[in-house]
């Protein structure tokens, strides 16, 4: 009569037997595969990663309570690899903030028509909201605004437009001044503070104000409609 071989089994810190695997080899557990499936690979992933934590930590803890080991922790990299491709915390932040102004400025380059897209920037805005908030942290802490941003395209491009259309303004017959007298930077300052305090501290205002019941896509255009008016009492 044949014998059975006696199953393996190992003694737990708890000091229970469990049964062990091929050569008592343990499984890695679901949880573990997942981490490892989710650690991007490649300088392009590897960099997005980084940055789209960096984003939300920034957002949520301002940069200084952040970290370079709490971003590398978060976008699931080593360390090492956010100073190969990024060198210094600061460094993550500025491309942080400069990858969302890309992104805006490209529809900002698009815009002919200062009044109708003030809207599409105000939109495009919106959903950057980690952006803004981390902006608003750096600030907050301290942060040189020409260390954050080299260069800022969509304020440019806003001053740019408006000079245009007073320029074209004088030169039609008849036409009254302007119902507000202000330089053409002030009036852009005043529109980008206007958005930018406006998206920061929207949940804020709606609850001050007694909107927080109100649709909000309702609300955010009629802030479009008086950054609008803003433009054209400057003309």
């Amino acid at each position: 009569m044949e014998t059975q071989q006696p199953k393996s089994r190992r003694i737990t810190a708890q000091g229970r037997t469990r049964k062990s695997g091929p050569e008592g080899v343990r499984k890695p557990r679901k949880s573990e595969e997942g981490v490892r499936r989710q650690r991007p690979h490649g300088r392009e992933a590897v960099m997005a990663a980084v940055l789209d934590a960096a984003t939300t930590l920034f957002a949520t803890r301002g940069p200084a309570s952040v970290s370079v080991r709490d971003i590398a922790a978060a976008a699931g990299v080593n360390h090492a690899l956010v100073h190969r491709h990024f060198r210094t915390k600061h460094d993550v932040l500025r491309a942080v903030l400069e990858r969302t102004v890309r992104e805006i400025a490209a529809i900002a380059a698009e815009i002919t028509d200062a009044r109708a897209g003030i809207g599409r920037l105000f939109a495009a805005s919106a959903v950057q909201e980690t952006y803004w908030r981390a902006l608003a942290r750096a600030l907050l802490d301290g942060e040189n605004p020409r260390a954050l941003q080299r260069d800022f395209p969509t304020v440019r491009r806003l001053i740019t437009l408006l000079e245009m259309e007073r320029q074209q303004r004088r030169r039609l017959p008849a036409q009254p001044p302007p119902s507000l007298s202000c330089d053409v930077p002030v009036v852009v300052g005043t529109l980008c503070a206007l958005m930018l305090g406006w998206l920061v501290f929207e949940p804020f205002l709606l609850t001050a104000t007694g909107l927080e019941q109100d649709d909000r896509e309702e609300v955010r255009a009629q802030v479009i409609r008086m950054l609008q008016t803003m433009v054209e009492l400057t003309h």
